[in-house]
């Protein structure tokens, strides 16, 4: 099965350039206000224009919803639907246009912010200002990290910059995830859940678990057939008929078939065009050959004693199947045979091949030895030896990385290395103080991921109990991220920025906040660049008149640091916002109940909040310790839970203890 490759450069690390800039030197040369810009229609596809420093910037906006035959807003966005957003840059005077630009981008309400500059507002963007966030930021990416309970961790590597926790969210599934994949437009997350025999669906523009979708005992593996048609669910089973898969409609995830293969665990792949699937089964010794079009399995092939793991490569049009007694069975995908084997070692563990579908690594954990093929000759052309028990394989565009069970170094190899001379050597990075071993319930995700940020991984070590984050070239990990008492036993990675799709065109897709004027702040870094333009999102016609409203929480106490074991008054405001008439404020509720919950989660206090005048609440929290809080609100008479309404975040510190009160006072 194909681990995730580097797709893209990412913003963090510019991010931070861009933050020290403007902190220690402010913004270079940059204008108070933004070029004019000048609204235009481009077919269906409105846009606006303005130019800058000798480049024409273009914003096209668009709904990916289809419009209505005929209709004539067709380009409009609507609340709560998928937009697409993109940046065509050229040269003002030759239209060539400008790539390998690394645009950052915000989205934010003009609510509030009317007569603020564009420079102002981005250098706020910069900043990290936790008052001034944007409804929808294009610069960042998340860090998912798969718990050993039923939960995923959401990172937000930029809020730790800031001092705040970095733990942005929690998706909370019904039982605990074994492996995961993305839909084809990265806007959702199916995770199987092996004793649950679901899929969770995880929505992840706002991180909720929003369907578990029944598909039967003992779901493991699970992928995304290349042409995002078909999602592909692997059953376990040791007995005759416990072994197959299922097969969902990745449109709407219905069931669109069953096909019942060997038992076993098992493995899969497919084909570039999608045609056929290759799932291996272990108790029998055979790889499963299935004709996707009519969802049938056409032959099943020997494939050595227990095959733990099959690779397609567009090389030859065949597939590798690797098997724990050190076999690797070559399978043409044409003529459906067995066409080679290639000898290892005993003990294989893993099998993948790199982006060029060229370099297959095979982990040999039983030799700590990967050895590398080359699929153009079929023959095993390198031997590199390793640390203890390789076991996981991942890919960047330029490095290898060999995770191992028993040694806390990971091993990079230089894939520009790869068929010359004597090969590559093996570069050592140590990733935490303990070896991972393997967790008490392993997951089949990977546990080292790239963020999308060029040369940049994160990786989880369970027995650390930390996610690190690495930049190649480095000889340690540059920072690490706290699981919070849970053990990590894979890492993803969910990226928001825009990416270079065609020459000079800079996309991004996202769901388009509630109804109201926008802004959209663009800043380019070379040249340096700050341009602003306004949007309009429009209600969402098919909902019926707003009648009920939205309730509106706002956190009227500003302090967000406090000494543990001090008193702090919390004061909220509850209203019920109208698209056509003023909020009004919610009085005299009796059920506000706020929680605390000091992270990871081991302590916890519930109260019910004081009714003050004008839709005001009350309560006082005392932190017990050190650490980050969260507070979160629920309103049980409106319908309304924790995960509902916006959270407050605090953080205790060690009370300092005056001179005189040190030792006792001597």
């Amino acid at each position: 099965m194909k681990r995730p490759t580097e797709t893209s450069h990412g913003r963090w690390t510019r991010s931070l350039a861009w933050l020290a800039l403007t902190m220690v030197l402010g913004a270079p040369a940059a204008s108070a206000a933004s070029a004019p810009t000048t609204p235009t229609t481009q077919g269906e596809d409105a846009h606006q224009v303005a130019t800058a420093k000798g480049l024409r910037i273009e914003l096209h906006l668009q709904s990916v919803e289809p419009a209505a035959e005929g209709d004539a807003a067709a380009a409009e966005l609507i609340e709560g639907t998928f937009s697409d957003i993109r940046f065509r840059v050229s040269e003002a005077e030759s239209g060539n246009p400008v790539s390998t630009l690394q645009p950052a981008v915000w989205i934010s309400r003009d609510e509030g912010e009317e007569g603020l500059g564009c420079k102002d507002r981005i250098g706020r963007y910069l900043q990290g200002m936790l008052s001034f966030q944007a409804d929808v930021d294009l610069n960042k990416y998340f860090i998912l990290i798969l718990n050993n309970d039923q939960t995923i961790s959401v990172v937000d590597p930029l809020m730790g910059v800031s001092g705040v926790t970095q733990l942005y969210t929690m998706v909370v599934m019904e039982d605990r995830g074994t492996d995961w994949t993305r839909s084809a437009d990265d806007t959702l997350l199916f995770v199987t859940m092996e004793r649950a025999g679901k899929v969770a669906v995880v929505d992840l523009e706002s991180f909720d678990v929003i369907e578990s979708i029944e598909v039967g005992p003992s779901p493991t593996r699970i992928a995304l057939q290349p042409d995002g048609r078909y999602l592909w669910v692997t059953h376990d089973g040791t007995g005759e008929g416990e072994g197959g898969v299922t097969v969902l409609d990745a449109r709407d995830r219905s069931i669109a078939g069953r096909v019942a293969t060997g038992p076993g665990r098992h493995d899969i792949a497919f084909s570039d065009d999608s045609l056929t699937a290759f799932v291996t089964n272990s108790a029998a010794g055979t790889v499963s050959i299935i004709d996707v079009q009519r969802l049938e399995e056409v032959v099943e092939l020997p494939a050595g004693k227990a095959p733990i793991a099959v690779e397609h490569t567009a090389l030859g049009g065949v597939a590798y199947v690797a098997s724990e007694d050190g076999v690797l069975t070559v399978v043409d995908g044409a003529s459906r045979e067995v066409v080679a084997r290639l000898e290892t070692g005993a003990g294989l563990s893993d099998l993948q091949f790199d982006p060029s579908g060229r370099w297959g690594f095979a982990a040999v954990a039983s030799e700590n030895r990967v050895d590398v093929v080359d699929a153009s000759k079929r023959a095993v052309v390198h031997r590199l030896e390793t640390r203890k028990r390789p076991h996981q394989i991942v890919f960047t565009d330029s490095y290898a990385y060999i995770r191992h069970l028993g040694s806390a170094e990971v091993g990079l190899v230089p894939l520009a290395q790869l068929g010359i001379g004597n090969g590559p050597g093996v570069q050592g990075v140590v990733f935490g103080s303990r070896p991972p071993e393997e967790p008490t319930v392993p997951a089949a995700a990977p546990s080292i991921a790239p963020t999308g940020e060029y040369g940049t991984v994160v990786a989880a070590n369970p027995s650390d109990r930390m996610v690190y984050y690495y930049m190649e070239g480095m000889i340690a990990p540059m920072g690490s991220y706290s699981t919070y008492g849970r053990v990590p036993r894979a890492v993803g990675v969910v990226d928001r920025s825009l990416r270079e799709t065609e020459k000079g065109t800079y996309s991004a897709r996202f769901r388009a906040p509630e109804d109201g004027d926008y802004t959209v702040a663009l800043l380019l870094d070379s040249p340096w660049v700050e341009q602003c333009f306004t949007f309009t999102i429009k209600p969402d016609p098919t909902q019926p008149a707003d009648e009920v409203g939205t309730v509106h929480l706002e956190y009227l106490t500003d302090q967000r640091s406090i000494a543990a074991g001090t008193p702090l008054r919390l004061e909220l405001a509850l209203s019920r916002g109208f698209r056509d008439r003023p909020e009004t404020p919610l009085t005299d509720l009796e059920d506000v109940v706020v929680l605390a919950t000091r992270l990871p989660g081991t302590w916890q206090r519930r109260q019910l909040a004081e009714p003050l005048e004008g839709g005001r609440y009350a309560t006082t929290l005392v932190p017990d310790q050190p650490g980050a809080y969260y507070v979160s609100v629920s309103v049980p008479s409106l319908g309304l839970d924790f995960t509902e309404l916006p959270y407050f975040t605090l953080r205790a510190v060690e009370r300092e203890v005056p001179d005189d009160q040190r030792d006792g006072g001597r």
